[in-house]
């Protein structure tokens, strides 16, 4: 694995829509090693549930288990750029945000279709 990227841009700066989801993650680098719920999905990013703010600039081997159909996980390679810190009050989750480096195989199209599935299942929702 390379050294860390370094960090850059702010949560202001993404470029895809962040959709709420609950996949279970597991992510992993040479030092660190988390498992936990994925709270929101981009195509280009993850925001992971987590006690441990991991550095900003660490990267991860991430595996998501996405409700697609498939069975297979997601691989991809993602690296911090953000965290969230627990706030008094909040129920805003404490965590990290990472964004793809690198997805494996057939992952960006299937995480596309996802999103796009949520989307038509809210908007489904909406109209009932």
């Amino acid at each position: 694995m390379s050294e860390p990227a370094a960090p850059s841009g702010t949560v202001a700066d993404r470029e895809q829509d962040r959709f709420s989801v609950d996949v279970t993650v597991t992510a992993n680098s040479d030092h660190y090693f988390l498992a936990g719920a994925a709270t929101d999905l981009s195509a280009g990013g993850v925001f992971i549930a987590t006690a441990i703010l991991h550095p900003v600039g660490t990267e991860f081997n991430v595996s998501m288990h996405i409700d697609d159909g498939e069975g297979d996980v997601v691989r991809a390679v993602g690296v911090v750029r953000w965290h969230r810190p627990a706030e008094e009050g909040s129920d805003a989750p404490q965590g990290v945000g990472l964004q793809f480096v690198e997805v494996e195989g057939d992952g960006a199209a299937r995480i596309e279709r996802y999103l796009a599935s949520r989307v038509a299942a809210v908007r489904d929702e909406i109209e009932d």
